[in-house]
């Protein structure tokens, strides 16, 4: 008898945390997963990429993907690994400094080195 109430108080304990799983989350980014080369200093392009604007209906961690002609969904299991105006300023930059060869100068003092904080 007191097998079978500690086998069923088991079986229901397994099947309540079996119903609290929440599906796994997924990230994504539009970075390039393999680092761009780096231009040679004497011949790079330089140039700034600044911040990019998101409408505000799409700027969200989850994905925002477009159902039928008027509609979007949020898909709750995937997300951006960053906001998403980072995503694409990142994306643009990387894409630019492949192309050009160049290199994003955004948020460099005038020696071509990161600025310190509190240096304009």
């Amino acid at each position: 008898m007191m097998r079978h109430v500690i086998a069923s108080l088991a079986v229901t304990a397994a099947i309540l945390l079996a119903a609290c799983a929440s599906a796994p989350l997924h990230y994504y980014t539009l970075l390039p997963g393999v680092p761009a080369s780096v231009a040679d200093p004497v011949t790079a392009i330089p140039f700034e990429v600044l911040p990019v604007n998101v409408p505000a209906q799409v700027d969200r961690p989850q994905l925002v993907v477009r159902q039928g002609g008027q509609s979007v969904a949020l898909l709750e299991g995937e997300r951006w690994i960053a906001p998403l105006a980072d995503e694409v300023r990142g994306a643009l930059a990387a894409d630019l400094a492949r192309s050009l060869p160049g290199r994003d100068v955004g948020g460099m003092a005038a020696s071509g080195k990161p600025a310190a904080a509190g240096e304009p």
